[in-house]
């Protein structure tokens, strides 16, 4: 009796506590244990890192004030929220909403509470489509499917995708939205409340996806050369059509009796009840990248590299007509209108190394050329016209349009995709960004709140596939350095003001440093020249390496400004001497393109890493004085030689190591990887710490903001991460 009596007292009491510290707790006077958004502390040990593996991002809770927009245009419709603590925001921020201002120094002790803080930049445009019924735009992009509501163009929803998309179909109804991506999936979402439904696999790059006109079906064309359709209700595969090497582009006929598929140059065409080729369309003279039924099904229209969109019967595959794009170099897309009587034509030109993209309106009544839309930077890579054929949307990589279909006039533009990022800049009083992409702009970011301040096109840019345009800011921040396309280096005053000065080296520059005082400008060129040029007058000081040697892909100078490292494309970095320009010392440091190079804050250490997944972390030892000089040697005053004993430990990160950074304190190292994962590694220890996952592709920059707070990281996907401890 005793011993139960005792256990119902301690009941009652526990029941008393409780009850106790819930009314507390309902006064506000007892506070939750804030929870660890990292998970339990743990070290992770350097594998391979798949995005299956990664750690997934945690979310936090925390909401911050909004930042009225500079500009009322649509690039900032991502602002639509004027209170963020009503409408439920989390981590991370978008474009527009101030940063906390209370963030800690990321150090090892709090590194695995860090979060997502913010997200800047909505990725890389990679096609679009409208809604047959309403008004509904869908932009799919490397970072996911934007849906903006027509007319207006606000955002109504944002679908996160794994890997980079590469396509979109929505259903005819409009219910349902599916997007290919890179990884070889189909993922499939409600349009109404943005559930993700499933996910088709089976396929390797998806080039495109397509719904049948009753909705019933959804195909995907990839370059594996297989072409799947599922069910949508069960998500099984109900046909395979094999053979047709590099697919890119499917379509149904509206009848939904048949499934058509670009194969290189030519066009299939397979009867899907009886599972059997009924056609083999021939004519092009280069890679078919595009097909569309007409709304009556009469005709099917292929627009190809060979410069031409041809017109067919598809039920006797008789060509009825050739449309040529004249002096364009190729046709990326193309769109009927819903009556069927007009065909929108995407194409791509060039003028020398300089890629436009235009759009062209035919009459395919009389087969005339109606109307040729205003030139606009980069190929045209997607076409779709309003269910009312009033207005025609166009996008490139990083634009969308909106054209009056009539006249041909533009009538609203969609910024904020910002295409690729190859390089990213913090000024050195923190207050901006500064970034390089693939499609030929530099831009000035505000950092309380990521707002883009000043975009700089380059209007000998443009090849996505090129290097980018590399960015660096001068060490009092007044001015921002960035590479010309056709070669030469800009300088720029900051923020926004007028173009100061521009240098004129000898060839394209692959990449910028300037002096910590500011004084001089590296500047390494794509035919292999290394030099010094003098910031204030734009006069050439002294030329390093002579032209025709390998091209520098990274250049760092360090702290002390005594020495400037090159990291080289054929895996090498070299040691240079600032006072008399002679090379100190050639590290043989990686097999691949050295693309990571970053002196700690005191110079004693020099990272660099490289294409063959090593990252090494070169030691100095301390200084010795600077020796009294032999009669052969030069004046007193110059650099200590680098000692020959530099050692290097190394660090097996297992992927491309594309970017890195030290934190302000030294302790912390920061690699861009090329899965889109950011490293950080612990140099005390030698261990690695955590794994930054968010980017759908290589990240090719990194930065810590100045105190440390702030972990910035730049990628392919288009996307600015920025991480911090909340």
């Amino acid at each position: 009796m005793i011993g139960l009596f005792n256990g119902r007292s301690a009941v009652r009491i526990l029941l008393v506590l409780l009850t106790l510290t819930m009314l507390l707790a309902a006064c506000g006077l007892v506070q939750p244990r804030p929870a660890r958004f990292g998970g339990e502390a743990r070290l992770l040990t350097a594998t391979p890192t798949r995005r299956s593996t990664v750690e997934a991002r945690p979310q936090a809770t925390r909401t911050a004030a909004p930042l009225a927009p500079t500009s009322t245009s649509s690039s900032a419709m991502l602002l639509a929220h004027s209170d963020p603590a009503a409408s439920g925001l989390q981590f991370p921020l978008q474009m527009g909403f101030e940063l906390p201002q209370d963030l800690p120094a990321i150090t090892v002790d709090n590194l695995l509470q860090a979060v997502e803080i913010a997200t800047w930049g909505r990725g890389v445009v990679e096609d679009l489509a409208f809604a047959a019924r309403g008004s509904l735009l869908a932009v799919a992009t490397s970072t996911g499917v934007y849906l903006y509501e027509h007319p207006g163009l606000k955002v109504r929803d944002v679908f996160s995708g794994s890997s980079p998309l590469t396509s979109l179909a929505l259903s005819p109804d409009g219910t349902l939205l599916a997007a290919g991506d890179r990884a070889g999936k189909v993922h499939l979402w409600r349009v109404e409340d943005g559930e993700l439904l499933r996910t088709f696999n089976g396929h390797e790059w998806i080039r495109d996806v397509a719904f049948s006109s009753d909705g019933r079906y959804l195909g995907a064309g990839s370059d594996d050369g297989d072409l799947r359709i599922w069910q949508v209700s069960d998500g099984l595969v109900w046909r395979v059509f094999t053979g047709a090497r590099h697919t890119s582009t499917i379509a149904f006929s509206p009848d939904g009796r048949t499934f058509a598929a670009g194969a290189g140059s030519e066009i299939w065409i397979w009867d899907i009840a009886g599972e059997e080729q009924v056609a083999v369309l021939r004519g092009h003279q280069g890679r078919v990248t595009v097909i569309a039924y007409s709304p009556d099904g009469e005709t099917l229209a292929s627009g190809s590299l060979d410069r031409t969109v041809k017109l067919w019967n598809p039920s006797d595959g008789v060509l009825l007509e050739t449309l040529s794009s004249g002096s364009y170099v190729a046709v990326h897309e193309i769109a009927f209108s819903p009556t069927g009587d007009r065909l929108a034509v995407g194409l791509e030109g060039r003028r020398g190394d300089v890629v436009q993209g235009t759009v062209q309106l035919w009459d395919l009544d009389d087969g005339s050329l109606e109307l040729t839309l205003e030139a606009v930077s980069g190929a045209i890579g997607g076409l779709a016209f309003t269910p009312d054929g009033r207005w025609l949307a166009s996008s490139n990589t990083h634009q969308v349009r909106l054209w009056d279909a009539a006249n041909g006039l533009a009538a609203e533009t969609l910024d904020g995709f910002v295409g690729p990022l190859y390089s990213v800049e913090v000024s050195p009083d923190g207050a901006y960004l500064a970034t390089g992409s693939a499609a030929g702009s530099v831009r000035l970011w505000r950092s309380q709140d990521g707002v883009v301040l000043v975009t700089q096109h380059d209007s000998s840019a443009v090849q996505p596939q090129r290097p980018a345009l590399p960015v660096a800011f001068s060490p009092d921040g007044s001015l921002l350095a960035s590479a010309v396309r056709s070669g030469g280096v800009r300088l720029w005053q900051v923020p926004g003001g007028p173009q100061t000065l521009i240098i004129n080296g000898s060839d394209r520059a692959t990449a910028l440093a300037f002096s910590p005082d500011g004084s001089l400008l590296a500047i390494a060129s794509a035919d292999g020249e290394l030099a010094l040029w003098n910031t204030s007058s734009g006069a050439h000081v002294q030329t390093l390496c002579d032209g025709g040697g390998c091209p520098a892909a990274a250049l760092k100078f360090s702290p002390d400004g005594a020495w400037l490292a090159a990291g080289l494309q054929n895996g090498l970095v070299q040691i240079y001497r600032t006072a008399d320009g002679s090379l100190a010392r050639t590290l043989t440091a990686h097999r691949g393109v050295v693309r990571g190079l970053s002196f700690s804050p005191d110079g004693t250490l020099l990272a660099t890493g490289a294409e063959d997944g090593v990252v090494r972390v070169w030691s100095e030892p301390a200084r010795a004085p600077t020796p009294t000089p032999a009669p052969t040697e030069p004046a007193t005053g110059e650099a200590p030689a680098p000692p020959e004993d530099w050692g290097a430990v190394r660090r097996p990160v297992l992927d491309t190591a594309s970017a890195m950074a030290f934190s302000p304190d030294g302790r912390l190292l920061c690699i861009g990887t090329q899965s889109g994962v950011v490293q950080v590694w612990d140099l005390r220890t030698n261990e690695m710490l955590r794994q930054l996952s968010g980017h759908s592709a290589a990240v090719n920059a990194v930065a810590f903001s100045r105190g440390g707070s702030l972990i910035i990281s730049a990628a392919e996907d288009g996307a600015l991460r920025l991480w911090g401890v909340p």
